[in-house]
């Protein structure tokens, strides 16, 4: 298992729990503060250690890494400073498309996904037939959702769940609109929505994969 999280040039969190390197051995019942913090408040990507610190950012800051593995029935766990990763508005987009292709079962988006994260259609007019596809998707499900209601049943889950990838995918459409007309500082403000609570669709390694694979292509 891997985490990652951002603290100060102090090495403090923004909850002020201080992050040391080593080598820590976890045994039950008793865990080292550091890699207890990291445990509690990482990530499991450095894009989304970024893009989750409440505070601003700035040169000075440090990015730990824990890795937290099992030998012969013992855990065991290092911390260690890395490099922090220069992520731009662009690496967050392409990271939160990606992610939600991962839980979103619709052909056309996939397609659209691809061609924009490998650079070879973001053109307004693709991004703009997506949208329309999707606000149509939104559409019917809106409609199910309010004969249900007249009838007194509730939405069906499965429904329920699709309804709310396809409004992570607006939010994707905005931020890449944004990018599109220079405005990537809004885009920046919004992408973060898009990773809220997505770790109940996406398993933690694809997420690090995904991010990792970004940065890489970058």
């Amino acid at each position: 298992m891997k985490k990652f999280i951002l603290v100060d040039n102090q090495g403090n969190t923004p909850d002020q729990q201080h992050i040391e390197p080593g080598k820590f051995h976890i045994s039950e019942g008793e865990m080292d503060k550091s890699v207890a913090a990291i445990m509690n408040n990482g990530d499991n990507s450095p894009i989304l250690a970024v893009m989750n610190y409440p505070g601003a950012l700035d040169a000075s800051m440090k990015m730990f890494l824990l890795n937290v593995w099992d030998m012969e029935g013992e855990g065991y766990s290092m911390i260690k400073e890395i490099e922090m990763p220069a992520i731009t508005a662009e690496h967050k987009l392409a990271f939160a498309i990606k992610a939600v292709g991962a839980i979103y079962d619709f052909p056309a988006y996939k397609k659209w996904a691809e061609g924009w994260t490998s650079g070879d259609d973001r053109s307004m007019e693709s991004l703009k037939a997506i949208q329309k596809s999707v606000e149509d998707e939104i559409g019917e499900l809106q409609n199910m959702q309010e004969v249900a209601y007249s009838m007194g049943l509730d939405m069906d889950d499965v429904d329920g769940v699709k309804l709310a990838q396809f409004e992570r995918a607006k939010v994707v459409f905005h931020a890449a609109e944004h990018v599109l007309n220079s405005q990537v500082d809004q885009a920046d403000k919004e992408i973060g929505q898009v990773f809220n609570g997505i770790e109940e669709f996406v398993d933690s390694d694809s997420l690090t994969s995904m991010s990792d694979e970004v940065i890489k292509v970058a």
